[in-house]
């Protein structure tokens, strides 16, 4: 009895190791036992599902896990998070992946085989990828990983060849480098150097984002109201400047993408700059000689006959000192009477001597300093980007009617340029027009409650469709003009006829659906600040109405601003 029992204490003594040791395990896995510091990097400000796997296994990671060498992040659509080291911060894209090497080394590299991140280093770190690598030092870079192709823009400092306004494209076997365009970058880098403006300063400010954003939304504006101008491009030039030389005059010429381009700051040829005469053939008494001189400058030649010798002809030599200039050498000529001649005490050219000249940067043309030499050689560095329109507001210079189209125009306040456009004809019925914009940043925070998959219909900044002004029909109601306006840019939408209330039900926007974003998730609209406490096909719209669409997460509307409850839309 006794025997059985000492056996069951052991037995339950194993057990429990056995427990223990699994829990240590599983511990040591999920980083239980972890401390975070200075020098050891943490993975923190995780929004959406962003996974880890660590001695194989994976599991979604929580806020504040300190990194492992080995570690694998991985990040589904829509999901963002970022590495924190002292003062180094990585930020992950969506749907993005990379592998960790030992974050507590001074240098520690990250191993991205898809998507982007973006890069804020005062120490050092480490970019590797399939086509190359990329330390980022005392500098702030984006990566991004596709493939076949990847891409280390450089927005402050320098990484590589690349300096800040700069990118490194990596394709095949070929590596170029090449001025950046801000236009063409995505919502996740454009949110994210405007994050980084608050506390660095970058080479696109956010000034500069504005600027992008009330483009790109003057453009979803011209569109839904059918105004299409082939013609509005705004040219932006690079600058080539050609040094003259002593066949033809210098310029600089201004070359726009689309193929326009035009010359400016003409020079005229330079003079030749002439070297000594040279004997090619001696005169005899019996023929004549012959002499030959060579430009510095463009290498042509003129040539010389001499006259034949008198009998017993004794050399008589004058000499002449050529001072050296900064494009030929000096040197001493020594010439007879008979048209001999020979050179020597050669001097090097002298230096350029350069004046400057800024020449500032227009709306449409980069600017630059220009560096002249009295002898005509010239270059130029310290390019700035152009400054870009400001323009005004549209004014209408003539109404649209039913049977012609009109004309609006505006005006840049820098440079006085005007842009026009037409306006498309009236469509009969126009009674006016309201402004509508549909968002749904309320997801944002609430990333975790987000059914998966519907992570990559949420923009970055929460916007799906920027404020604009459309025009509205006679007795039009707030679905009508919502439904139109999305097939017109193309934004899904999905609704159903609610007998009940005698109203259309809003059901999905740009794949979001009710529930999406928790029990309590769906769409609601307001007009001029106020939530209807009725069907959104119920509410007819009045010229100067502002519409807005919003995503409710939480509170049946308290987190967008309606304090009542049950609300229909």
């Amino acid at each position: 009895m006794k025997k059985k029992q000492i056996a069951n204490l052991i037995m339950v003594a194993v057990i429990l190791l056995i427990v223990a040791g699994g829990v240590l395990g599983v511990g040591y896995i999920r980083g239980w036992f972890d401390t975070a510091s200075e020098t050891i990097a943490c993975l923190t400000q995780i929004q959406g599902t962003v996974n880890l796997e660590r001695s194989g296994v994976i599991y979604p990671v929580a806020e504040d896990t300190v990194l492992h060498g080995g570690d694998k992040i991985t990040t589904n659509p829509g999901a963002t998070a970022i590495i924190r080291r002292g003062e180094d911060t990585v930020v992950l894209g969506g749907n993005m992946e990379l592998t960790v090497t030992d974050p507590g080394t001074k240098q520690f590299t990250l191993k991205v085989t898809k998507g982007e991140v973006f890069v804020s280093s005062q120490q050092s770190v480490l970019l590797s990828f399939a086509l190359g690598e990329a330390t980022v030092e005392n500098a702030t870079a984006a990566l991004s990983v596709r493939d076949g192709a990847q891409t280390v823009s450089v927005f402050r400092g320098e990484v590589g060849e690349a300096k800040a306004g700069q990118a490194t494209e990596y394709v095949g076997e070929s590596v170029s480098t090449r001025n950046m365009k801000l236009e063409g970058m995505n919502d996740f880098l454009l949110a994210q150097i405007r994050k980084a403006n608050n506390t660095i300063t970058l080479c696109y400010t956010n000034q500069d984002l504005d600027n992008l954003e009330a483009k790109r939304q003057q453009a979803i504006q011209d569109m839904l109201n059918g105004q299409t101008n082939p013609d509005a491009h705004t040219h932006s030039y690079t600058v080539s400047v050609v040094e003259p030389n002593c066949n033809a005059g210098g310029y600089t010429e201004y070359t726009c993408e689309c193929g326009d381009k035009y010359r400016a700051e003409e020079t005229a040829a330079l003079a030749h700059v002439w070297g000594p005469w040279t004997t090619q053939k001696p005169a005899t008494p019996q023929e004549e000689g012959l002499q030959k001189r060579t430009c510095s400058n463009c290498q042509a030649a003129e040539e010389k006959k001499t006259d034949k010798l008198t009998e017993n002809h004794t050399h008589s030599y004058t000499s002449q000192v050529i001072e050296p200039t900064c494009t030929a050498e000096g040197y001493t000529v020594h010439t007879c009477a008979c048209g001999h001649t020979y050179t020597s005490d050669s001097v090097s050219k002298k230096n350029h001597s350069y004046t400057s000249q800024v020449v500032k940067p227009t709306c449409e043309n980069q600017g630059y300093t220009v560096h002249k030499c009295a002898c005509g050689k010239t270059y130029t560095d310290s390019v700035i980007q152009p400054a870009g329109h400001t323009w005004g507001d549209w004014k209408t210079v003539k109404e649209a009617t039913e049977t012609a189209e009109g004309q609006r125009e505006r005006t840049c306040s820098a440079c006085a340029k005007k842009e026009q456009q037409s306006i498309a004809k009236k469509e009969p019925g126009i009674a006016g027009y309201v402004s509508i914009q549909i968002r749904c940043d309320t997801i944002l925070g609430n990333m975790d409650d987000l059914t998966p998959g519907k992570a990559e219909f949420v923009p970055s900044n929460g916007i799906i469709l920027p404020m604009v002004e459309v025009p509205f029909y006679e007795n039009e109601t707030v679905f009508e003009v919502l439904n139109r306006i999305c097939k017109k840019t193309n934004i899904q939408i999905e609704y159903s006829w609610t007998p009940l209330y005698g109203s259309y039900y809003i059901e999905g926007i740009n794949h979001l659906y009710e529930f999406d974003c928790g029990e309590q998730s769906g769409w609601m609209y307001k007009v001029n600040e106020w939530f209807p406490n009725y069907g959104c096909s119920s509410y007819y719209v009045e010229d100067g109405d502002v519409i807005v669409w919003c995503y409710t997460c939480k509170g049946l509307g308290v987190d967008v601003g309606c304090e009542w409850m049950g609300q229909e839309g």
